[in-house]
């Protein structure tokens, strides 16, 4: 998911045994000081929009450490960096953009040490897609996230005035080889229509851009974003287009 994940290593405190077992915790959980996980969700639950995976290891100065962070079983962030101390806590951090949640479903950290390995799975009870984080703007609001311009926030709640081109986005969750697409509609009409794409990871990003057919821009009314998974409304973003 480029440019919207996070991973980063930080060795800390203190171990007893050559290589530990992971802890996992959401940061609001995490200790600054002490360095540690207040609690541990490995194999439970949690939700937040962060989280981090925590292993201890002693006398592995200038051993490789690799990371790789899963969602649904799909790689999406690996990391891969030289240990800097002879003890601590390697920690593995990863995070989505903005205040968004890591979607519902189930999670994986693998953290590799030498010839050692250790798996952390656990599950993140927030919403768990389809569509999440979904969003309407005037296409001249988005903004350039790696190769996909999303709204950077959500301006439906606005009246949309002088409108020439009119952006749907969200965050695709689990939708990896099915086929998602976006209706613009205008008082029930369907306006606007995308060709639809069948994504290849099971999280990313995701936006779909409507010109106006006129110079003038859309006229006034009431419109909505349908957001659909093989031809299913599953979500849908109303917004209103204010008179001149």
């Amino acid at each position: 998911m480029r440019g919207i994940l996070l991973g980063s290593f930080v060795l800390v405190s203190a171990c007893q045994q050559p290589v530990g077992e992971i802890s996992v915790c959401g940061v609001e959980e995490f200790d600054a000081e002490a360095r540690r996980c207040n609690a541990n969700h490995r194999d439970g639950s949690l939700t937040t929009g962060e989280v981090i995976c925590s292993l201890p290891v002693e006398g592995m100065l200038g051993q490789k450490i690799k990371a790789r962070m899963l969602y649904l079983d799909d790689e999406l962030l690996a990391v891969e960096e030289d240990i800097g101390s002879d003890s601590g806590n390697v920690t593995f951090r990863y995070s989505r953009a903005g205040v968004s949640l890591l979607p519902g479903g189930a999670w994986r950290c693998e953290l590799t040490v030498g010839e050692e390995s250790r798996t952390a799975s656990f599950r993140s009870d927030a919403e768990d897609g389809p569509f999440l984080d979904t969003a309407v703007c005037p296409t001249s609001a988005a903004n350039w996230d790696a190769d996909v311009r999303l709204c950077k926030e959500d301006l439906s709640a606005q009246g949309f005035q002088d409108t020439t081109e009119i952006t749907c986005s969200a965050t695709l969750a689990g939708t990896r080889g099915k086929r998602v697409s976006t209706l613009l509609m205008r008082s029930g009409a369907i306006v606007g229509q995308s060709q639809g794409i069948e994504p290849d990871l099971q999280l990313t990003v995701y936006a779909k851009h409507f010109p106006s057919d006129t110079p003038q821009g859309f006229g006034a009314g009431n419109y909505s974003c349908r957001f659909r998974v093989d031809d299913v409304t599953v979500a849908e973003k109303p917004f209103t287009v204010t008179p001149r």
